[in-house]
């Protein structure tokens, strides 16, 4: 019935793609076409008039008749074949089985999952993140590792630089122990002097001013000697910063100026001009 409409009873145009769409809102039967452009419409299936082949098969023949010449007017012009088309949504709105179709029949509007349709470049995407994630782990392993090592490295260097300051304080024990005993001596001495001054009854005050003096002077200087030694047996981290080198070979000489003296060797030290840093 809507192949065949073209105008209403009203004389208005009316095509049978319009036709159809009513039919089919109204029906309550499932609607079947007869070509292809028939089946999206809300037909559900047919065996339906390929357009596409008829055009590949008129091409064909063109083909053939420019190359072989004038065209014999007694041959087939057509004979493309019908196939079967079906409308996936409609035969879901009919409940009808596809199953129930030729092998054959292609159904379109189909819901076709994602993965299957493009599985191939999941697929593809799937390998790369995985290989993308396992290098990144990869990466962050080894990074981990390499921090482990680092750190058990240092570690094993702090406690080899504790054993070396150890080893030379050990070696230097005569003359550090001079150092102490320096100043405390000097303290002993002026002490005794300080009692002599006052026994005497005389007022020395300048000179006894003077003597504190000495002694908070040599106080500090064995208090800082017993500081330094601390410092160095103990268990200090690695601090990198700025110092003068002149200043640090005056204190070296300082220690070592008992062991030398011990040993018979003359110790010579020759400032830079400025600071050496």
């Amino acid at each position: 019935m809507y192949l065949a409409q073209f105008r209403d009873r009203d004389g208005r145009p009316y095509e049978p793609h319009d036709v159809l769409r009513a039919v089919v809102k109204a029906s309550r039967s499932p609607v079947y076409g007869a070509a292809e452009t028939f089946i999206g419409l809300g037909a559900v299936a047919g065996s339906v008039a390929s357009y596409e082949s008829r055009g590949r098969l008129i091409g064909e023949q063109v083909h053939r008749t420019l190359a072989a010449g004038p065209m014999d007017p007694t041959g087939t012009v057509l004979a493309a074949p019908n196939r079967c088309l079906a409308d996936a949504r409609a035969l879901q709105r009919w409940s009808l089985d596809a199953g129930r179709l030729t092998s054959d029949c292609e159904i379109r509007f189909a819901d076709i999952p994602i993965w299957r349709h493009y599985w191939w470049q999941i697929g593809l995407t799937l390998a790369v993140v995985a290989a993308q994630a396992t290098l990144i782990a990869a990466l962050l392993s080894q990074r981990r590792r390499r921090r482990l090592a680092e750190q058990a490295e240092q570690a094993q260097r702090t406690e080899l630089a504790r054993a070396a300051r150890r080893a030379t304080a050990g070696e230097l024990t005569g003359a550090i122990a001079h150092e102490v005993n320096q100043p405390l001596g000097a303290i002993l001495t002026n002490v005794d002097t300080a009692e002599l001054m006052l026994d005497s009854g005389r007022d020395r005050s300048d000179e006894l001013r003077l003597i504190l003096a000495n002694i908070r002077r040599d106080d500090l200087r064995a208090s800082e000697v017993i500081q330094r030694l601390r410092e160095l047996l103990g268990n200090q981290k690695f601090e990198r910063k700025e110092f003068d080198i002149n200043g640090v070979v005056e204190e070296l000489e300082a220690i070592m100026r008992a062991e030398a003296r011990r040993r018979g060797v003359t110790i010579e030290i020759r400032r830079a001009p400025e600071a050496l840093q």
